[in-house]
């Protein structure tokens, strides 16, 4: 599974990936996207297969899981891709907009890892966090990202020690900024 891989840094990590053998799930918010890269991975003769929604659902993200493992048998990778980012220096900034950015960049990838966890334990399998620089260092008026990715270290640091001796690998690459 990805997730966020309608553009950008996901449907790349998803054709690249396909060209390699792997079967695919892709997941995105916005459904035209999401097909478009469907049929372009399609059209690579990569299986592949869409679900859309918002993984700031923890509803919504059990389904993702159960939808994947009930058409491929498995899960052996979930690549935590999906996030926003907001310009805007906390005094100036939004709040709803600050908290949408948790939800999505933190909380969306907690509740995936948390139903992808006793699937990837039977394959030996990897979570993901595609992260950024932000998550080492916080950057200037972008306060909502940086408070989020720094958070996700803490949570890719705590699961890879809690995982570990369960066989489950973790991931993290700390990015820059990217179209």
């Amino acid at each position: 599974i990805g997730t966020g891989s309608n553009q950008g840094i996901g449907r790349e990590l998803a054709i690249q990936l396909g060209h390699y053998g792997a079967k695919v799930v892709i997941n995105g918010r916005n459904k035209e996207k999401l097909e478009n890269v469907l049929n372009e991975l399609h059209s690579a003769d990569i299986e592949a297969i869409a679900i859309n929604g918002d993984i700031s659902d923890p509803l919504f993200c059990e389904e993702l899981v159960t939808k994947t493992v009930a058409h491929f048998g498995q899960l052996d990778v979930l690549i935590n891709n999906a996030g926003m980012s907001a310009k805007a220096s906390l005094e100036e900034g939004s709040l709803d907009v600050f908290k949408k950015v948790i939800d999505i960049n933190l909380l969306g990838t907690a509740y995936a890892s948390k139903y992808a966890i006793p699937h990837l334990r039977k394959t030996k399998g990897s979570l993901l966090f595609i992260s950024s620089l932000a998550g080492i260092h916080g950057l200037p008026f972008f306060t909502s990202y940086s408070t989020s990715k720094m958070a996700l270290t803490a949570l890719a640091e705590s699961l890879r020690i809690e995982l570990h001796e369960q066989g489950i690998h973790i991931g993290t690459a700390y990015v820059g900024f990217t179209e």
